[in-house]
């Protein structure tokens, strides 16, 4: 589905490439395509879109994030099923500013939420929840194809670090405080960005 939805925006963009290129509006309405996949346990899910607000303050921008996930599984004894909620925020140094390219870069914080599911045949559902925090850093670039539309792409390195799981509807609610667990690694995103 991500596939389709980056056709239609890049066929939108170099419809406006007849545009005169500019510098970006002040605030604007961006979506990442993201074509990789995310690795839970044995599986594989398509990473999810995420919705930013560029806000641009001269060599400056701030731009928060928020992005939803929801995956699923069923077998012949159980079910799983994982929801998973981001939101976060950059602040990016815009740099080589020209008519029709800028570069930034940038720290990015925030928050994910997780929560997974479990049911087996005869047993009761168990819930698993947790809050991890996440922080890095951000290197991108857009094509401005006019003041109100522009392509990119960004390469991240993140670190997370992994809060505590709560356990419901197992032999009895409960967390597990011993485990401390983070990750560290890099991923990238195109963006697709609309400014007002």
């Amino acid at each position: 589905m991500n596939v389709r939805i980056g056709i239609v925006v890049v066929a939108v963009a170099v419809l406006a490439g007849s545009l005169q290129a500019q510098k970006p509006g002040t605030v604007g309405i961006g979506v990442s395509i993201t074509p990789f996949l995310r690795i839970a346990g044995d599986a594989a899910f398509p990473q999810f879109t995420s919705f930013t607000v560029p806000m641009n303050f001269g060599a400056f921008r701030l731009e928060p994030e928020i992005g939803f996930g929801r995956s699923g599984s069923r077998e012949t004894d159980t079910e799983e099923s994982s929801s998973n909620f981001a939101l976060g925020t950059g602040a990016y140094y815009l740099f080589g500013v020209t008519d029709g390219f800028l570069a930034y870069v940038g720290p990015r914080i925030g928050f994910l939420r997780e929560s997974r599911s479990f049911k087996f045949t005869g047993s009761p559902e168990e819930t698993e929840k947790r809050t991890d925090t996440f922080f890095g850093l951000a290197l991108g670039g857009e094509h401005l194809f006019s003041s109100h539309v522009s392509l990119g792409a960004e390469a991240r390195f993140t670190h997370i670090r992994m809060g505590e799981t709560k356990i419901e509807g197992s032999p009895g609610p409960g967390a597990d405080p011993d485990i401390e667990a983070s990750a560290t690694f890099t991923d990238g995103l195109v963006f697709v960005r609309f400014y007002f």
